[in-house]
């Protein structure tokens, strides 16, 4: 039902009253449904909160009292005039109610606004703290994963320096043992002659077994690469009590 309707069916039920007086409370209560759907309701909702216009009316009526001659004069039925203490003072308990009413409606939608401001800021600071705590816990990750990466790089290249230092030397002393193995035959052969060379076969036989030893010794003092070992990464608390 809409406004219209409303006063419509309100001033059926009024009919004995005078024009004036229908038309003042007709106008009083188009004033409260405007009131109301400026507070937020809906035409409908407005209307609804005055209950059944048939009650409505029978309570606008008891501060009324029926006079018979003046009905007898005007369609058979007639009412005195009406006791103007008794209207003023129902008008004041019904405009106090609406009026508590409207006050409460405010009260409740301003609190329901503070709430969900409260919980839109609270939501927004959680989040702005969140993501600042994840990019810091991704920087430290970064910055140790970078320091981690060049510490290794610096530790293998050390190693290469020191293991081909000994590559070399384990190829000059392995050389040098083939060359003193193969004096060694060489002499064996001229000493099996009948050469007086048994001095210089027992130096060259001793000096490829040296040679052949240390190149033996050296090839072992290689040190092997540091690899990269995953480990798990050691985040703040807040950090991971967000993420």
């Amino acid at each position: 039902m809409n406004k219209e309707g409303f006063l419509k069916e309100l001033e059926s039920h009024l009919r004995v009253l005078d024009d004036k007086e229908q038309q003042d409370i007709l106008d009083e209560y188009a004033q409260h449904i405007d009131l109301k759907m400026k507070s937020g309701l809906s035409e409908e909702e407005a209307i609804r909160d005055f209950g059944n216009i048939g009650e409505l009316a029978a309570d606008i009526l008891e501060a009324y009292h029926v006079d018979p001659r003046f009905e007898e004069r005007r369609k058979g039925i007639t009412i005195r005039k009406p006791d103007m203490e008794s209207v003023s003072e129902g008008s004041k308990k019904l405009a106090g109610k609406i009026g508590g009413w409207l006050a409460g409606m405010k009260d409740s939608i301003h609190h329901m606004w503070e709430a969900m401001r409260r919980g839109w800021r609270a939501f927004r600071g959680t989040t702005q703290e969140g993501v600042l705590q994840k990019k810091k816990a991704r920087a430290v990750r970064g910055e140790r994963y970078f320091w981690d990466t060049s510490k290794r790089l610096a530790w293998n290249f050390c190693i290469l320096i020191w293991n081909l230092t000994w590559i070399l030397i384990t190829c000059l002393l392995i050389g040098l043992a083939a060359c003193c193995l193969f004096g060694f035959g060489i002499l064996l052969i001229l000493v099996f002659g009948g050469y007086p060379l048994l001095g210089a076969e027992l130096f060259c036989f001793g000096a490829a077994m040296s040679g052949g030893a240390l190149g033996i010794l050296t090839f072992g003092l290689r040190k092997k690469y540091r690899k990269r070992v995953p480990r798990k990464e050691t985040v703040p608390v807040e950090a991971e009590e967000v993420e």
